[in-house]
């Protein structure tokens, strides 16, 4: 597949497809790990398209709003890369369907299976790329 982002020869970034609802690692112009499912933001909510980069790595977040769209929630997430403000990619346990649709998406972050988020969470550092995209263009 074709890169989504003009990286270095082997610098490491992280890909999330919005339209194939993916997750990827690359180093340079091959992926490394993944494609794998992910549900991201939609409605109200949504995920913002954009380069972003690894801000802090938390091995176990606490996740809370009270003025969710949806009603409030107060949640503990695994395996949280923060990339812009409270938006993370993240695993969670509480997702029990992982269909994307326009409305149930996260709320804003991108969730993946713990298993898989703890995967990419020992692969990136802080400062990696996520390069949030749909159908391969950022």
């Amino acid at each position: 597949p074709r890169p989504p982002y003009n990286a270095k020869p082997g610098e490491k970034f992280i890909s999330i497809d919005l339209t194939n609802h993916t997750v990827a690692a690359w180093e340079g112009d091959k992926v490394v790990w993944g494609p794998v499912e992910a549900v991201h933001g939609s409605l109200p909510s949504p995920t913002y398209p954009g380069i972003f980069h690894v801000q802090t790595k938390l091995v176990n977040a606490h996740m809370k709003n009270d003025e969710a769209w949806d009603g409030p929630y107060d949640t503990w997430s695994p395996w949280t890369m923060y990339y812009h403000g409270g938006y993370a990619v993240h695993g969670t346990y509480t997702r029990w369907n992982w269909v994307q649709t326009n409305y149930g998406g996260s709320h804003g972050c991108v969730n993946l299976k713990p298993a898989k988020a703890k995967e990419l969470f020992d692969w990136a550092r802080v400062g990696t790329p996520v390069v949030i995209h749909r159908a391969g263009v950022i």
